[in-house]
Protein backbone atom coordinates (compact mmCIF):
# COMPACT_ATOMS: atom_id res chain seq x y z
CA UNK A 1 0.00 0.00 0.00
CA UNK A 2 2.86 2.35 0.84
CA UNK A 3 4.27 2.00 -2.70
CA UNK A 4 0.86 2.51 -4.28
CA UNK A 5 0.11 5.70 -2.36
CA UNK A 6 3.62 7.05 -2.75
CA UNK A 7 3.65 6.42 -6.50
CA UNK A 8 0.14 7.71 -7.07
CA UNK A 9 0.36 10.83 -4.93
CA UNK A 10 3.85 11.82 -3.81
CA UNK A 11 6.06 10.77 -6.72
CA UNK A 12 3.57 11.52 -9.50
CA UNK A 13 4.89 14.47 -11.57
CA UNK A 14 1.57 14.66 -13.46
CA UNK A 15 -0.53 15.24 -10.35
CA UNK A 16 -0.57 18.59 -8.60
CA UNK A 17 -3.35 17.76 -6.13
CA UNK A 18 -5.03 14.50 -5.18
CA UNK A 19 -7.36 13.12 -2.58
CA UNK A 20 -8.73 9.82 -1.43
CA UNK A 21 -11.69 9.12 0.77
CA UNK A 22 -12.84 6.49 3.16
CA UNK A 23 -15.06 5.99 6.15
CA UNK A 24 -12.38 5.49 8.75
CA UNK A 25 -9.16 7.36 9.23
CA UNK A 26 -6.31 4.90 9.26
CA UNK A 27 -3.88 6.28 11.78
CA UNK A 28 -0.53 4.79 12.73
CA UNK A 29 -0.82 1.91 10.27
CA UNK A 30 2.62 2.49 8.72
CA UNK A 31 1.27 2.43 5.15
CA UNK A 32 1.86 6.14 4.67
CA UNK A 33 5.56 6.26 5.54
CA UNK A 34 6.41 7.02 1.90
CA UNK A 35 3.74 9.69 1.74
CA UNK A 36 3.71 12.75 3.94
CA UNK A 37 2.08 16.18 4.14
CA UNK A 38 -1.41 14.73 4.30
CA UNK A 39 -4.36 16.79 5.43
CA UNK A 40 -7.19 14.85 7.00
CA UNK A 41 -10.69 16.27 6.91
CA UNK A 42 -13.08 14.33 9.10
CA UNK A 43 -16.82 14.45 9.55
CA UNK A 44 -16.23 17.00 12.30
CA UNK A 45 -14.52 19.59 10.05
CA UNK A 46 -16.45 22.37 8.34
CA UNK A 47 -13.95 23.30 5.62
CA UNK A 48 -15.22 20.74 3.10
CA UNK A 49 -18.40 19.61 4.84
CA UNK A 50 -20.65 20.10 1.80
CA UNK A 51 -18.50 17.79 -0.33
CA UNK A 52 -19.05 14.51 1.53
CA UNK A 53 -22.39 13.94 -0.15
CA UNK A 54 -25.32 15.83 -1.65
CA UNK A 55 -26.72 18.94 -0.03
CA UNK A 56 -30.46 19.55 0.19
CA UNK A 57 -30.33 22.10 -2.65
CA UNK A 58 -28.44 19.63 -4.88
CA UNK A 59 -31.01 16.92 -4.19
CA UNK A 60 -33.82 19.37 -4.93
CA UNK A 61 -32.22 20.20 -8.31
CA UNK A 62 -31.78 16.50 -9.14
CA UNK A 63 -35.39 15.71 -8.33
CA UNK A 64 -36.57 18.63 -10.46
CA UNK A 65 -34.34 17.57 -13.35
CA UNK A 66 -35.77 14.03 -13.30
CA UNK A 67 -39.36 15.18 -12.73
CA UNK A 68 -39.60 13.60 -9.30
CA UNK A 69 -40.23 16.61 -7.06
CA UNK A 70 -43.05 14.68 -5.38
CA UNK A 71 -40.47 12.21 -4.00
CA UNK A 72 -38.65 14.84 -1.92
CA UNK A 73 -40.00 13.69 1.47
CA UNK A 74 -39.53 10.00 0.74
CA UNK A 75 -35.95 10.55 -0.37
CA UNK A 76 -35.27 12.70 2.72
CA UNK A 77 -36.74 10.07 5.05
CA UNK A 78 -34.55 7.34 3.58
CA UNK A 79 -31.24 9.03 2.77
CA UNK A 80 -30.88 12.28 4.70
CA UNK A 81 -29.43 12.54 8.17
CA UNK A 82 -25.68 12.67 7.78
CA UNK A 83 -24.02 15.61 9.50
CA UNK A 84 -20.58 16.65 8.27
CA UNK A 85 -19.18 19.70 10.01
CA UNK A 86 -22.27 21.90 10.09
CA UNK A 87 -23.91 20.66 6.87
CA UNK A 88 -26.73 18.17 6.64
CA UNK A 89 -25.81 15.78 3.83
CA UNK A 90 -27.63 13.11 1.84
CA UNK A 91 -25.98 9.75 1.19
CA UNK A 92 -24.74 10.12 -2.42
CA UNK A 93 -24.64 6.40 -3.28
CA UNK A 94 -28.21 5.94 -2.15
CA UNK A 95 -29.55 9.10 -3.81
CA UNK A 96 -28.01 8.16 -7.17
CA UNK A 97 -29.38 4.61 -6.95
CA UNK A 98 -32.79 5.84 -5.78
CA UNK A 99 -33.19 8.19 -8.74
CA UNK A 100 -31.65 5.85 -11.34
CA UNK A 101 -33.92 2.98 -10.26
CA UNK A 102 -37.18 4.84 -10.66
CA UNK A 103 -37.35 6.32 -7.14
CA UNK A 104 -37.67 2.98 -5.41
CA UNK A 105 -36.56 3.33 -1.78
CA UNK A 106 -34.21 0.57 -0.70
CA UNK A 107 -31.22 0.17 1.57
CA UNK A 108 -28.75 0.62 -1.31
CA UNK A 109 -25.84 1.07 1.08
CA UNK A 110 -26.20 -2.45 2.53
CA UNK A 111 -24.01 -4.11 -0.10
CA UNK A 112 -21.58 -1.21 -0.56
CA UNK A 113 -19.19 -2.25 2.19
CA UNK A 114 -18.47 -4.65 4.98
CA UNK A 115 -19.17 -4.09 8.65
CA UNK A 116 -16.50 -6.41 10.03
CA UNK A 117 -14.79 -3.64 11.99
CA UNK A 118 -18.06 -2.63 13.58
CA UNK A 119 -18.93 -6.24 14.37
CA UNK A 120 -15.57 -6.79 16.05
CA UNK A 121 -15.92 -3.61 18.11
CA UNK A 122 -19.43 -4.53 19.22
CA UNK A 123 -18.32 -8.03 20.26
CA UNK A 124 -15.84 -6.53 22.70
CA UNK A 125 -17.86 -3.48 23.73
CA UNK A 126 -18.88 -2.71 27.28
CA UNK A 127 -22.44 -2.75 28.59
CA UNK A 128 -22.30 1.07 28.59
CA UNK A 129 -21.65 1.12 24.83
CA UNK A 130 -24.40 -1.44 24.21
CA UNK A 131 -26.85 0.64 26.26
CA UNK A 132 -26.00 3.75 24.26
CA UNK A 133 -26.48 1.79 21.06
CA UNK A 134 -29.92 0.66 22.29
CA UNK A 135 -30.82 4.31 22.96
CA UNK A 136 -29.69 5.32 19.45
CA UNK A 137 -31.74 2.55 17.88
CA UNK A 138 -34.79 4.04 19.59
CA UNK A 139 -34.05 7.32 17.76
CA UNK A 140 -32.96 9.09 20.92
CA UNK A 141 -29.82 11.20 21.32
CA UNK A 142 -26.58 10.11 22.91
CA UNK A 143 -23.76 12.46 23.80
CA UNK A 144 -20.49 10.78 22.95
CA UNK A 145 -16.78 11.48 22.92
CA UNK A 146 -15.43 11.29 19.37
CA UNK A 147 -11.88 10.09 18.86
CA UNK A 148 -10.73 11.34 15.45
CA UNK A 149 -7.42 9.49 15.76
CA UNK A 150 -8.77 5.97 15.84
CA UNK A 151 -6.09 3.35 15.30
CA UNK A 152 -7.58 0.52 13.26
CA UNK A 153 -5.77 -2.33 14.99
CA UNK A 154 -6.84 -1.02 18.42
CA UNK A 155 -10.57 -0.88 17.66
CA UNK A 156 -11.23 -4.36 19.00
CA UNK A 157 -9.49 -3.69 22.30
CA UNK A 158 -11.45 -2.77 25.40
CA UNK A 159 -12.73 0.80 24.92
CA UNK A 160 -12.02 3.50 27.45
CA UNK A 161 -14.94 4.22 29.80
CA UNK A 162 -17.37 6.58 28.11
CA UNK A 163 -15.72 6.32 24.70
CA UNK A 164 -18.34 5.46 22.10
CA UNK A 165 -16.61 6.17 18.82
CA UNK A 166 -18.20 3.08 17.31
CA UNK A 167 -21.67 4.44 18.05
CA UNK A 168 -20.86 7.64 16.18
CA UNK A 169 -19.91 5.59 13.15
CA UNK A 170 -23.27 3.81 13.28
CA UNK A 171 -25.34 6.99 13.47
CA UNK A 172 -23.58 8.64 10.60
Amino acid sequence: MRNLFSGAFKDNRNLSYGFFTGILRIAQENIFSGLNNLTVNSVMDEEYDAYFGFTQSEVKKMLAYYGAEDKKEELRDWYDGYLFGSKEIYNPWSVINYISRGCMPQAYWVNSGKNEILEDVLKTSTSDVKEKLRILLQCECVVAKIDENVVYRLLTREPEPGCVTCLYLIVN
